[in-house]
């Protein structure tokens, strides 16, 4: 079997790519200057002998090696004064062996960093393109005036860096347009100082330049690779993928000390399928990583993007802060299509930790998707942002994430659409500080999904938690309009580790349009108004105010009231349902109320089923009542059947002694006005009246035990 060295690869050039004409390869075995033959065919029939010349093109016809033996070869001008290679051993991986060098550009590996070698390395890189070969640096500092522009791969090796000397505030160090491999370099883009102190003047008066960009100045660019490559010291991106650029992957890269309005890390640019791995963004003045499309090119969006062990750390002195527009943010995606995050982490990012924001339609796309998947952040003042904009849906998950933070959101999820969906599974927050307008999760117009969330307060403000107009929750909504929720397994603890009430607040501005469901949690809800509840297996110690369209509790909760439970029943209310609750009042003499204010009958609204109450009833107060209010209350204390309730299989704990004091209270200015129905209901034998005056329907049942 024989190797064929193919004929592109088999040209002599030279670094302008000029051709050699009449070089020659000389042929030897392997660690030695003896003479060894290659051959004109596959067969190794027709013997070329140990030297074989170019044509004036610099062209060689096919040559073939004997796999059997090993060669060293050496490519020399047609006068033997210039070696073009010297390659040994050559009978493996040899077209990948061939590649463009500073040395044939003039430039030694050893000579003066302090030379400009613009000219001589844009020439390089020229030739290379020419020849379609690689670009080989050796370990010593370029300097370089304006950008170099590589068509075909380059690579370095410890201690090579191209480092810029613009003072001017354009231009990259490396522009990368055709596809291939960058690997191993530093670039240094020689920004300029940083201002002290910073100011609305000189936050974006930065001089250097960009670090390096993928594509081809507007031009798309596929199939580049970069890895074990750092981008320091740069005017704004260290690495820019750039307009519709696609099949780009980075590894092992760190970006350093990127500055100006725009100091990213990372960033995408209307570009799919990009992929980061164990990548790192350090010391930047706006995002770690982003994914974003062009102010000026609408209908182009970043898609398929995808973040695995990525670090963001040390966002800093924003725009933002000094008059202009742009946030510190770790991670950024926004107008894209899908992008996931992996194992990311962002630590110290300034504003935001992670961004997901839609922008316009993609394609027909119905929503923009995210997913991030055990990410954390650490000292960012909103965690996680999840955001609609322009009308465009967005869909967002969440897994095994964690916030720690001490400014004011772990978790938001932001004004948008009813179409947005944000699904969050075991996800964990952390909050400390002092703000007045703290929360782990604050939620949205869309449906929001938790399963699974965990939070550690380590202080707790009590009047702030237990005012109904203060943004201060575990979970809340406190804009305009609210979509659904769902909770399920909510679990709260303060900083000794101790499971501790959790607090949801939803206040009077979201009207009507809330759809709340709870299921296993602690609740110590205050200010809930305008929602609709439904709610099992909860813990409820305290609850405000539920003024809502539907509200059904079931299933093993426990409710605890220190101050009235208060639910209006209105025209609009279809259901408000107790199924399975435990209502513990005996630390208060407190009640559950129900405020009839529309002129409406409550039966068939409201309803108790399998519930239990337990309260001292012989120096307490009624369970229940059923008032009037409103300026109805005249016309439905006169009509008959306008006040009804609904009990059945539920029990009464009179932990008290023998009295008069009823299970229930039913306003009402004729017995016939109002009424208390059910069967199956169980009393202590110390509780001679379940309702007061003649309100107990005839079929109606209390037995007494005990």
């Amino acid at each position: 079997m024989a190797a064929e060295l193919l004929t592109d690869a088999s040209r002599a050039l030279d670094a302008n790519g000029n051709p050699f004409s009449g070089a020659k390869w000389y042929f030897y075995a392997t660690g030695t200057l003896t003479p060894q033959a290659v051959y004109a065919d596959a067969g190794l029939n027709t013997s070329l002998g140990a030297v074989v010349t170019a044509d004036a093109g610099g062209r060689f016809v096919p040559i073939y090696l004997d796999s059997a033996l090993r060669y060293r070869g050496i490519l020399e001008n047609a006068t033997g004064t210039t070696t073009i290679y010297d390659i040994d051993p050559i009978n493996s991986g040899f077209i990948s062996q061939l590649a463009y060098t500073p040395a044939m550009q003039g430039i030694p590996d050893d000579g003066s960093e302090a030379t400009d070698v613009t000219a001589a390395m844009q020439a390089l890189a020229a030739a290379a393109a020419a020849a379609n070969l690689p670009v080989k640096l050796g370990p010593r500092i370029y300097r370089v005036s304006s950008e170099i522009e590589f068509f075909t791969s380059v690579s370095g090796e410890d201690g090579t860096v191209i480092q810029s000397t613009s003072t001017g505030t354009s231009g990259c160090v490396v522009r990368m347009s055709g596809p291939g491999a960058v690997e191993n370099l530093v670039i240094d883009g020689n920004v300029s100082a940083d201002p002290s102190p910073w100011s609305a003047g000189n936050f974006d008066s930065f001089t250097g330049a960009e670090g390096l960009i993928i594509g081809a100045n507007g031009t798309p660019v596929a199939g580049v690779s970069v890895k074990n490559v750092t981008a320091r010291n740069v005017r704004r991106a260290g690495f820019k993928v750039e307009f519709e650029s696609s099949g780009v992957s980075f590894e092992g890269c760190t970006a350093d000390r990127c500055r100006g309005a725009f100091g990213d890390g990372f960033i995408a640019m209307a570009a799919r399928q990009v992929s980061y791995k164990n990548c790192t963004a350090t010391d930047f003045t706006r995002i770690g990583f982003v994914a974003d499309t062009y102010g000026d090119a609408p209908g182009t969006f970043c898609d398929q993007v995808s973040y695995e062990n990525c670090r963001a750390e040390d966002g800093h002195d924003a725009s933002i802060l000094y008059g202009g527009g742009e946030y510190n943010a770790g991670f950024w995606a926004e107008k894209c299509g899908t992008v996931s995050w992996l194992n990311c982490v962002g630590v110290d990012t300034g504003s935001r930790g992670y961004v997901f924001a839609t922008g316009e339609p993609i394609n027909d796309q119905a929503a923009a998707e995210f997913t991030a998947t055990n990410c954390s952040v650490e000292g960012a003042d909103t965690g996680f942002l999840v955001q609609a904009l322009s009308g465009f849906a967005v869909k967002a998950q969440l897994v095994n994430c964690n916030v720690a933070t001490d400014g004011t959101t772990a978790y938001a999820f932001a004004a948008g659409t009813a179409r947005d969906v944000l699904v969050m599974t075991n996800c964990a927050s952390s909050l400390s500080g002092t703000s007045d307008a703290r929360s782990s999760v604050k939620a949205g117009p869309g449906t929001l999904i938790i399963d699974g969330f965990s939070e550690t307060w380590d202080t707790i403000n009590t009047t702030h938690r237990d005012s109904g107009s203060v943004f201060y929750a575990s979970l809340g909504h406190f804009a305009d309009a609210v979509g659904k929720i769902v909770v399920r397994d909510w679990k709260t603890y303060d900083d000794t580790g101790a499971q501790i009430y959790s607090v949801f607040k939803f206040l009077s501005e979201t009207a009507a349009s809330l759809d709340l469901t709870v299921e296993r949690c602690r609740l110590r809800g205050v200010g809930i108004a305008g929602i609709s509840l439904k709610a099992t297996d909860v813990d409820w110690q305290r609850l405000g105010s539920i003024d809502c369209p539907y509200v059904s509790i079931r299933g093993g909760s426990d409710l605890e009231t220190d101050s009235v439970f208060s639910l209006p029943v209105r025209s609009t209310t279809r259901r408000i349902e107790f199924d399975g609750v435990y209502f513990n009042l005996t630390a208060s003499a407190k009640w559950v109320a129900l405020f009839n204010v529309s002129n409406v009958d409550p039966w068939a609204k409201v309803s108790f089923r399998n519930c239990e109450f337990v309260k001292n009833f012989e120096t307490g107060s009624n369970a229940v009542v059923l008032t009037m209010s409103g300026g109805d209350s005249g016309t439905i204390a006169g009509t008959t059947g306008a006040n009804h309730l609904l009990a059945s299989d539920c029990i009464f704990t009179n932990t008290g002694g023998t009295t008069a004091t009823p299970i229930f209270h039913i306003d009402s200015t004729t017995d016939a006005g109002g009424k208390l129905h059910g069967r199956g209901n169980l009393k202590t034998s110390t509780i001679t009246n379940p309702v007061n005056g003649s309100k107990l329907a005839t079929a109606a049942s209390f037995e007494a035990w005990g």
